[in-house]
């Protein structure tokens, strides 16, 4: 909701939250909204930032629609 709302505060938030202090995994999904929340926010240096994380923590993509969907999301974060 936040991501879609265009609040990436709260969405960057909600991620360190999520791995900082309840120490939960984020998933491709939660990786995935995200990612739309900064192309959005036109941030696309946190959004190759947020990528770096995702590959080095080596986020498993077993769906090829989301591995499709996270790169056109930072295509068109470069082309904002």
């Amino acid at each position: 909701w936040y991501g879609s709302q265009r609040r990436l505060g709260d969405v960057v938030s909600l991620l360190e939250d999520m791995t900082q202090h309840a120490q939960l995994q984020p998933d491709i999904h939660t990786y995935q909204v995200v990612l739309n929340a900064c192309q959005r926010a036109d941030q696309t240096g946190l959004a190759f930032e947020v990528y770096t994380v995702m590959k080095a923590t080596r986020m498993q993509i077993v769906e090829e629609r989301c591995a499709h969907a996270i790169c056109f999301t930072l295509l068109k974060a470069c082309f904002n």
